[in-house]
């Protein structure tokens, strides 16, 4: 939560504001049992979402053959 809102929220504040564009950010995380609830990283603009459980490795090339499920 530390990482979502001091570094990744100031961060994208500052580009989008930067490319005068408004703070509307659609975040996709994995379905990792460490990520905190979605409510808990409500902030104005931004919407976070998780990805169904088992369907990183089909979604996420990189983790073809690296993450798998049985």
């Amino acid at each position: 939560m530390d990482w979502f809102h001091w570094c990744f929220v100031p961060e994208v504040r500052k580009y989008l504001a930067s490319k005068q564009l408004p703070f509307n950010v659609f975040l996709i995380l994995g379905n990792a049992p460490g990520h905190p609830e979605p409510e808990e990283l409500n902030t104005e603009g931004t919407e976070v979402i998780y990805l169904p459980p088992y369907t990183t490795s089909l979604i996420q090339p990189l983790d073809q053959g690296v993450i798998r499920t049985f």
